[in-house]
């Protein structure tokens, strides 16, 4: 379904292996609609928006375990995961990336290659992060579970909407 010109919500999930795929694509939140709690992410960090206090007191024990840490104001607590931070204590050996090929050392490729492997560490840490949120603290089935995905704009359909006359040339 689509939410807006920017966003896709998908949902209607059966099982966990039907969901983590779409986190590998540009998504921008998982919500759990039952309960309504969200885990969204942003550039490098996960956050959990807590309303009201709508967490349990056993959620927030469980995202401080895994390394969240909250900011409040008046009626809202972000509760803010740093993925860098936590690719910085990774042993990047764990993270393989499939484009390198077996038996490379990768202190024999280029630095621009290290700058690609840290960003492939930090979106399978974000990834892997949003998976324990939905599961181990909100304590979600797939069926209750929306992911919301970042649509890409179709250049052909602005095209069209601009002129509705226009049509290929075929030479």
């Amino acid at each position: 379904m689509r939410i807006d010109e920017n966003e896709d919500w998908i949902d209607g999930f059966d099982t966990w292996e039907e969901v983590w795929p779409c986190l590998t694509d540009d998504w921008a939140r998982v919500v759990d609609v039952r309960q309504r709690l969200e885990v969204e992410r942003e550039v490098d960090d996960l956050v959990v928006v807590e309303v009201d206090r709508g967490l349990r007191a056993r959620q927030r024990r469980e995202l401080h375990r895994l390394g969240f840490r909250p900011v409040s104001s008046v009626r809202v607590t972000l509760w803010r995961w740093e993925a860098a931070e936590a690719a910085r204590n990774v042993d990047p050996a764990g993270f393989r990336h499939p484009l390198l090929p077996e038996g490379v050392d990768p202190a024999d490729l280029p630095r621009s290659y290290e700058l690609l492997r840290v960003r492939w560490i930090t979106e399978e840490l974000i990834n892997q992060q949003a998976q324990r949120v939905v599961r181990e603290v909100f304590q979600s089935s797939p069926s209750e579970v929306a992911v919301v995905v970042h649509r890409e704009s179709d250049v052909w359909e602005d095209e069209w909407e601009e002129d509705e006359g226009w049509q290929c040339s075929t030479g």
